[in-house]
């Protein structure tokens, strides 16, 4: 082997590992710059994860918030059961003192047809006539 089959041997040598190594440092940059994409989008992600769990904490805090004023308020405003059950024991007595007085109605509306009837024909109901 002579001098210039060594150097053309050592020139391929060196060509290839230079193809090697430039091949190596693109894949290299490539996965850098991929690896930075991803990263960015991940930081992205996560910021908008985060101001969306913000907004719905704001927006769980706010219901909450009006739920508690709305149980107040039916503990303010709305009837008690007890309360509930005294109304309904007064109506019912009012309703059994008035179907009372409906149920003598027929009787005193007789009476009085039955008083008029005897002062129209000048009777003053203490003798009857048969």
């Amino acid at each position: 082997m002579s001098a210039n089959d060594s150097n053309w041997i050592l020139a391929t040598i060196i060509a290839g590992a230079g193809f090697v190594v430039t091949l190596i440092g693109g894949v290299i940059a490539r996965d850098r710059a991929m690896t930075r994409l991803i990263s960015d989008g991940d930081d992205e992600l996560h910021s908008r994860l985060n101001r969306a769990r913000d907004e719905f904490n704001k927006e769980l805090t706010l219901l909450r918030s009006d739920f508690t004023s709305y149980k107040l308020e039916v503990a303010r405003e709305y009837a008690s059961h007890t309360h509930l059950k005294e109304v309904e024991d007064r109506l019912t007595r009012a309703l059994d003192k008035l179907d009372s007085r409906l149920a003598d109605m027929p009787k005193l509306f007789a009476e009085e047809v039955a008083r008029a009837i005897r002062a129209a024909n000048g009777d003053s109901g203490n003798d009857r006539r048969t």
